[in-house]
């Protein structure tokens, strides 16, 4: 009998959840297409250190959902299609504004998210409703509905395909973009849709957890497999490995103790981070003696 109980308890607490209630099933659904096609871009804003480019579309999509909010209420179509015109807007200000002044890109980049987000919160706040403002910003994977997780599958697999064809070329423009325009490659064409993919699934990451935590599960993970593996398939493969056990343990966490889920599932892949910094990189079975990135584009 006492051989039983520990049986029973880890039954309740990981599987029954799941096995009696259909949102915690589409909220799984929901976590694992968004790690699907996030950790996979993740990777590529890490090795091209583009975490401040991602901070401002997370950011910078603010006040298209603001705006869609505001005409349409909680329309997943509507969302999407204003954090899209947002998002895309914040990239092409900052490139201009960078490319017409001697402002480094990074310093426009940093001026027009902040920009975007006072936007964002100032509309927000004259919609005059608190429940809509802390689900926009905290999201509720948990009160997912059947549009939304559609929307989340669809970009899921539209941004796998994508990937398929554009690894290969993306690695070429982080490492050698020479090499890509002598194969007849356009550089700016493969960045925009990347950008686009980026985008995208921030958009739908921002519709589950909420603006202010989208970027997490898009790059915690990243960074934490890039300190425990050097070979870039290894990275994205625990990229995605960590960011459904994060998602997983946050989902369990926030259901069983009443908790906001976004920042909760957060809190799980920042743990991950905060491990594996303490964990010795050299006792790290996906390292070679090299420490330096291995890639066969």
């Amino acid at each position: 009998m006492e051989d039983v109980m520990p049986f029973n308890i880890l039954y309740e607490t990981l599987y029954l959840p799941f096995a009696e209630y259909d949102f915690m099933r589409s909220a799984l659904a929901a976590c694992i297409c968004l790690t699907l096609s996030t950790s996979i871009l993740g990777t590529f804003i890490v090795f091209k250190r583009m975490s401040l480019m991602g901070e401002a579309l997370s950011h910078g999509i603010l006040p298209g959902i603001a705006v869609a909010f505001m005409v349409s209420g909680l329309s997943t179509l509507s969302l999407t299609i204003g954090g899209m015109i947002a998002g895309i807007l914040v990239v092409l200000l900052s490139f201009t504004l960078s490319s017409k002044s001697n402002i480094p890109e990074d310093s426009s980049l940093s001026a027009m998210y902040i920009i975007f987000l006072s936007i964002g919160f100032l509309l927000l706040s004259s919609a005059n409703s608190g429940v809509h403002l802390t689900h926009i910003l905290f999201g509720n994977i948990l009160a997912i509905d059947t549009d939304t997780l559609w929307l989340i599958i669809i970009i899921s697999i539209s941004t796998l395909c994508t990937m398929l064809f554009l690894t290969k070329p993306l690695l070429y423009a982080s490492f050698d973009p020479v090499l890509l325009k002598l194969k007849g490659y356009s550089v700016s064409l493969i960045q925009s849709i990347f950008l686009v993919l980026v985008v995208l699934n921030l958009v739908a990451a921002c519709q589950a957890i909420g603006t202010l935590m989208a970027l997490g599960v898009m790059l915690l993970p990243a960074i934490t497999s890039r300190i425990l593996a050097t070979r870039f398939k290894h990275i994205i493969f625990l990229s995605i490995a960590l960011g459904i056990c994060g998602n997983l343990i946050g989902l369990l966490v926030s259901y069983h103790f009443n908790l906001s889920s976004g920042p909760t599932i957060v809190l799980a892949l920042g743990a991950f981070f905060l491990l594996s910094t303490v964990y010795s990189q050299k006792n790290s079975p996906f390292r070679n003696k090299q420490a330096t990135i291995k890639h066969r584009p």
